[in-house]
């Protein structure tokens, strides 16, 4: 344990948008350690790991020297490409998150883990996706299955933990703002070239929270763990929850806003594979091989927003200093909003 007056916390996945956003969260009162892989980052002191590797690729000597430092460990790094084989997805989304807990265990420190809130449809997503052709590039299941289990296998960490499961981290909630492209730009952008369609049914929610507002969680939940241990929670729901709005009234917003511009699109269809496998699209014997790709992709990662059931949120439910409040719907909107401008300044 580090006898400094600032607690040392070590992150992984610093070179990503949550893991990057969290190290930030955590600067005002922590000295941030970056584990990083084969990307570096700039601004932390940094220790090179691999993370399926025994001891995180570390010597023996090194690893002891950095679990004597360590008061928190916040994981965060992980694999999200859904066109990763279920072995590649295991490597880091299982076998990283277990090194890690490994190296907390070295330190006595506690541990917060970054999961995803969509881990909770996995079972739905599995149920559903015989739905989709066989020829789509993309499995969401593979991705989920390998964060469900990283989960199970954390619930013999002897130590305090806490799961944060946050759903899609959007830019920042002034501005939008983000360092890197998410898929909820590409969704953006779809609706904003006039996509006609769109795979998945109108009525889903989409859940997202900003990243500041995702930073401000971890950081409140970091606090915590170094402060009154007992008190982490078990599992913190970083998401918008109820306040999440519909992709209809998402859609609709970026096709208002494309009219403002004076570039105006057409309102996409919606067309439900949840009531008809996409097969069963009209004319899809007929449609080029890139847009059944297109709609494959979107209906597989529709599948991940379930049947309109909103997630549980953690928002404001933990009496804890600076965790962030509830999501209202219309800050949602606003958020979602600004999201908008940013990606169409960027085309």
């Amino acid at each position: 344990m580090s006898q400094v007056s600032r607690p040392v916390v070590l992150v992984s996945g610093v070179s990503g948008v949550v893991g990057g956003t969290v190290a930030r969260a955590l600067v005002p009162d922590f000295d941030v350690v970056a584990l990083t892989g084969r990307r570096r980052v700039v601004g932390y002191e940094q220790v090179r790991v691999d993370l399926p590797a025994r001891r995180l690729g570390l010597t023996a000597r090194d690893w002891a020297a950095l679990a004597d430092r360590a008061d928190l460990v916040v994981h965060a790094a992980g694999k999200a490409d859904f066109t990763d084989d279920p072995a590649a997805m295991a490597a880091v989304n299982v076998e990283g998150a277990a090194r890690v807990a490994e190296l907390a265990a070295a330190a006595h420190a506690p541990l917060v883990h970054i999961s995803s809130a969509y881990v909770a449809r996995l079972e739905f997503v599995r149920e559903h996706e015989d739905r989709i052709p066989a020829e789509c590039p993309i499995r969401p299941s593979v991705y989920l299955a390998s964060k469900a289990a990283a989960e199970r296998d954390l619930a013999a960490f002897d130590g305090p933990l806490c799961v944060v499961r946050p759903s899609v981290v959007m830019g920042d909630s002034a501005d939008g703002a983000t360092s890197a492209r998410q898929s909820i730009h590409d969704q953006i952008r779809l609706v904003a070239r006039g996509v006609p369609v769109m795979a998945v049914g109108g009525h889903v929610r989409l859940d997202m929270l900003p990243r500041d507002v995702t930073g401000q969680c971890v950081a409140a939940l970091a606090a915590v763990a170094v402060t009154d241990p007992a008190a982490l929670p078990g599992l913190f729901w970083a998401t918008a929850g109820y306040a999440a709005p519909t992709l209809r009234t998402t859609t609709e917003l970026v096709v208002r806003e494309m009219a403002r511009r004076g570039r105006p699109v057409p309102s996409p269809e919606f067309f439900e594979t949840l009531k008809a496998p996409l097969t069963e699209f009209p004319g899809w014997d007929g449609l080029s091989s890139l847009e059944r790709t297109i709609l494959m992709c979107q209906a597989a990662n529709g599948l991940m927003l379930g049947d309109g059931e909103p997630f549980p949120s953690s928002l404001g439910g933990f009496p804890l200093l600076g965790t962030p409040a509830p999501v209202r719907p219309e800050e949602a909107l606003e958020h979602f909003r600004n999201d908008v401008e940013f990606t169409l300044r960027r085309r």
